[in-house]
């Protein structure tokens, strides 16, 4: 309910593996602002389902937010594309597709 109620989240971590609350929000169609660490760049695209930015950077975080609010096409596009990436994100499609690679 929390994403549901949110217009942003932010994930500013300075390293991260790939956390799942990134997919959670976007199955709420809640907009992800994530920082360019781990696996996060390798498995979202700035501007296209993510809004990347450095890590230890609140300018950047400021910028992202500032950007989404004032541009409703770039927001709404990205919030679709996350949404329907996170179909395709979850632990038991994950397992499914750990099993049939053995």
């Amino acid at each position: 309910q929390i994403y549901r109620d949110s217009d942003i989240y932010i994930i500013a971590s300075y390293s991260e593996g790939m956390p799942r609350t990134i997919f959670e929000s976007m199955a709420s169609s809640t907009l992800v602002i994530a920082s360019s660490v781990g696996a996060i760049p390798f498995e979202l695209s700035d501007n296209i389902n993510v809004v990347l930015i450095k890590p230890k950077s609140v300018d950047e975080i400021v910028s992202a937010v500032i950007k989404v609010k004032k541009d409703i096409l770039l927001r709404e596009k990205i919030i679709t594309n996350g949404f329907e990436i996170s179909k395709t994100k979850n632990l038991n499609l994950s397992v499914i597709n750990l099993v049939k690679f053995l």
